[in-house]
């Protein structure tokens, strides 16, 4: 409501109002326009000279003397919504939705379409950094930019030309009975934007990507935009390379030509970056990839989303508006991480090293793949020389595994090992890999120059070794990855594909 007020009061519209007695941030800015409300909103009297009463909802139903007034005087009322929509009308209006991150995502559009010189307007519901501390930024009438809300199907009033859906979850259930009904408001909505309108969508999220399927049949004028982590089509604006370092994340996007970073946490943030980026593409103005890079890494957020206060006792505080359970879950858990340790397992020739460099340089991470030709060379003995030595005293094995979890040693890192997944108990992620014996015999005689019956019968000798090895040692069944989170086939995917499966999943679980 004080993001409105501030935006009519700007568009030359005199401002008087009431709220209740309680202080809010929200209204620091009111005051420092000299925006006149009162405190007494029960019995607040509807001045002489208004011309149309805006009304938050949850007074609609209230018996407050000014709303009587204002109905005896046939004076128009509207709701928020209703007033947000009779705006939307009057420009090319973008409206960004979903249960989660509206508002952050909203004021990184508004800042990137800032960046790019666009002449519109944005609103958004907190105190925006990048717009002087106020919750609104006009620049002009070129388009009309603001975050909408699903409860009671308010958005529904909003006149949208492009829609940005970040995700659909179970919120707001004094008015949605199931997550199923909630969609069928944000199906509504979808089939509510304009005749050849655009709608933004992240595929990651399963709730939306139903209703887009759905969408699609009623909708075949739209055009569709998918972003996100998965590679769900040719088209679409994939992450790719996503790290996280000292406080910052860093990414690309397939098909853009430039390393992007962003100053806060959490992996829904990334992908809300991305829509908001996708958001601009799609709006046609030129797009200047180095400002947008400079404009979101230098994007400060808005008021009470991941905002620091200060330190107290050399403790950093923050304030943050999360309030659903899956909010506070992600930022709860972007914000006390552990390391970040990745375990992966396999038999020989399942191609755990290659995963484990592959996976390692994507997320930035160490790579630890300390094994017995790395301690055979250290010794200055021969590979199977040092199999023969273990194969009769297990204090070789003891000693490998010892020094594995020595090198990992609780620091972010991808760990390779024949025992990872069992021996790395805090690990973030345990991953099996398995292949075929057929391409596992292929992939060791192509490594160590053999034919493929030799390699066929040093393989399953080694194999039966290691089973009995460690089953008398640890007790541990190499065959049963009964550890694993993840269980990968390795001939059907190639080591890309493979990653991008791990990074989803790492997504999905806030690791990272």
């Amino acid at each position: 409501m004080s993001a409105l007020a501030l935006l009519l009061f700007k568009k030359g519209a005199y401002i008087q109002g009431c709220d209740t007695s309680q202080r809010f941030p929200t209204q620091e800015v009111l005051e420092s326009y000299a925006i006149v409300y009162s405190h007494s909103l029960k019995s607040s009297s509807l001045p002489e000279h208004i011309d149309l009463l805006i009304y938050s909802s949850a007074y609609e139903s209230a018996d407050l003397l000014v709303m009587r007034q204002a109905k005896e005087r046939g004076v128009p009322c509207l709701s928020y919504a209703q007033a947000l929509g009779d705006l939307s009308q009057a420009n090319k209006s973008i409206a960004v939705v979903g249960t989660h991150g509206k508002t952050t995502t909203t004021a990184m559009a508004g800042s990137l379409l800032r960046a790019l010189g666009a002449k519109g307007t944005t609103l958004v519901g907190s105190a925006v950094k990048d717009f002087e501390n106020l919750p609104i930024d006009v620049q002009g009438e070129e388009f009309f930019l603001a975050e909408v809300c699903e409860y009671r199907r308010h958005f529904l009033n909003f006149k949208a030309k492009t829609l940005l859906i970040l995700n659909i979850d179970w919120d707001h259930v004094d008015y949605f009975a199931s997550l199923e009904e909630t969609q069928e408001a944000f199906l509504e909505m979808g089939r509510s934007i304009a005749e050849n309108g655009h709608i933004i969508y992240c595929a990651d999220d399963l709730a939306t990507s139903q209703v887009i399927k759905r969408l699609k049949l009623l909708r075949k004028d739209i055009t569709y935009m998918p972003y996100g982590l998965q590679r769900e089509s040719e088209d679409g604006a994939w992450i790719r390379n996503w790290q996280v370092k000292e406080g910052k994340q860093i990414f690309e996007v397939r098909g853009w030509q430039i390393n992007f970073e962003l100053p806060l946490l959490g992996k829904e943030l990334v992908l809300n970056a991305v829509g908001a980026l996708t958001l601009v593409k799609s709006l046609g103005y030129p797009f200047q990839e180095e400002k947008l890079k400079e404009a979101l890494k230098n994007f400060k957020g808005v008021r009470r989303r991941q905002e620091k206060l200060g330190l107290y006792k050399g403790a950093l505080i923050m304030d943050d508006y999360a309030h659903h359970p899956k909010e506070i879950e992600g930022v709860c858990g972007c914000m006390s991480k552990k390391p970040l340790q990745i375990a992966i397992s396999g038999l020989s020739g399942c191609g755990n090293t290659t995963l484990s460099r592959v996976l390692a340089k994507e997320l930035g991470l160490e790579c630890i793949n300390y094994t017995f030709r790395n301690m055979a060379q250290e010794k200055g003995l021969s590979f199977e020389e040092l199999r023969s030595l273990a194969e009769k005293d297990d204090a070789w094995d003891r000693l490998l595994d010892k020094k594995q979890l020595e090198i990992a040693n609780n620091k972010p890192c991808v760990l390779a090992s024949r025992l990872a997944i069992w021996f790395l108990e805090g690990a973030s992620c345990k991953i099996y890999l398995h292949s075929p014996a057929s391409v596992r015999f292929s992939r060791i005689a192509q490594r160590e120059s053999l034919t493929l019956l030799e390699a066929q019968d040093r393989t399953q000798r080694r194999d039966a070794q290691d089973a009995l090895r460690y089953k008398r040692i640890y007790g541990i069944d190499i065959l049963d990855p009964y550890p694993a989170n993840l269980i990968l086939d390795s001939a059907k995917h190639q080591p890309t594909v493979l990653v991008e499966q791990i990074l989803v999943y790492l997504s999905r679980h806030n690791l990272i």
